[in-house]
């Protein structure tokens, strides 16, 4: 089940026509929905939620009473640091709704620091975000996709949203990935493909003498290092597992079937080769065989067609 994050800015008291269709489409899909408990935007959410009768809701607060919460639904609260006051009391429970969350849903006023900046946390955790402005419609799949909204901002907004972001959370144009990224479709309920660039590509060729080596720590470092890449928190949704359970299969000796899973999650598939060399001839006296009949036969057509190298190729899953 897929959980959206809903979220926006306070001064937005009315949705607009495109929040209030793609809200109903998510509530239509039965899936569970976070929301805060701000006025304006977050409250006109659950508003919406309520009169649509959707219980797969829970709403989050910072301390220990939420200030809205129109359905009476569960409430998570999340502890503040007792230093925290004012904006970075209330991120917070924003920092907790971005790592519960699979895709976020923002409406955005244009001004809002704390609507951009729950964005910006999606975005780091490797998940989808869809801006909603006006009538416009804006989707980050990428801290590409974040360099190139902060292009459109002017320069008193970015430097608000670099004040109040943490050291951690801050992605600029210097540390932005250079892979470019592109979509198969604009579809929020779908996962992006990304071409093999750069450092990925290095990854796949280390993954490929890993194999060839049969060194499985040097394989695992190599999924470790493409997981990153990606996304640990998307791989691992993406892979069925639990993010604890990647990690432990990184650090271990993880079956083949999880690391069939792993490089589903990752777009990236087996293709078998026969071996190029052949081996020589054995000049030792070969001694009496012990097979039945046929069998050796049968046991030097299995070694024919058995597969030396097990390479890597980038496409999409068959």
């Amino acid at each position: 089940m897929t959980t959206f994050f809903l979220g926006g800015s306070r001064r937005i008291s009315q949705l607009p026509g495109q929040a209030v269709e793609l809200i109903r489409q998510i509530v239509e899909g039965g899936h569970d929905v976070i929301v805060g408990d701000a006025s304006g935007a977050d409250r006109a959410i659950q508003k919406l939620l309520s009169d649509a009768g959707c219980r797969n809701v829970t709403v989050f607060c910072s301390g220990e009473v939420a200030r809205n919460n129109v359905g009476a639904w569960p409430v998570s609260r999340v502890k503040a640091d007792g230093a925290a006051k004012g904006f970075q009391f209330f991120a917070v429970k924003d920092r907790a709704m971005a790592r519960r969350a699979d895709i976020g849903v923002m409406v955005w006023d244009g001004n809002s620091v704390g609507t951009l900046l729950n964005v910006l946390r999606l975005v780091r955790s490797g998940k989808k975000a869809r801006i909603l402005s006006g009538t416009t419609t804006r989707t980050l799949h990428s801290s590409n996709d974040w360099h190139d909204l902060l292009r459109t901002l002017d320069h008193a907004l970015i430097d608000e949203l670099r004040a109040k972001a943490t050291g951690d959370e801050w992605i600029d144009a210097a540390s932005a990935s250079r892979a470019k990224e592109t979509p198969i479709t604009d579809d929020l309920f779908t996962v992006p493909q990304t071409k093999l660039a750069g450092a990925e590509a290095q990854h796949v060729v280390a993954l490929n003498v890993a194999l060839a080596d049969r060194d499985v720590q040097a394989i695992n470092r190599a999924l470790r290092s493409l997981a990153a890449v990606r996304g640990i928190h998307a791989v691992a949704r993406r892979s069925g597992m639990p993010q604890t359970k990647l990690e432990k299969a990184f650090a271990g000796k993880p079956s083949l079937g999880t690391v069939l899973k792993i490089l589903h999650a990752l777009d990236i598939r087996f293709v078998t080769a026969p071996a190029i060399d052949q081996p020589a001839p054995s000049t030792q006296a070969k001694k009496p065989s012990s097979r039945k009949p046929g069998s050796a036969r049968r046991a030097r057509i299995a070694e024919e067609r058995q597969p030396e190298l097990v390479t890597l190729a980038r496409g999409p899953l068959g």
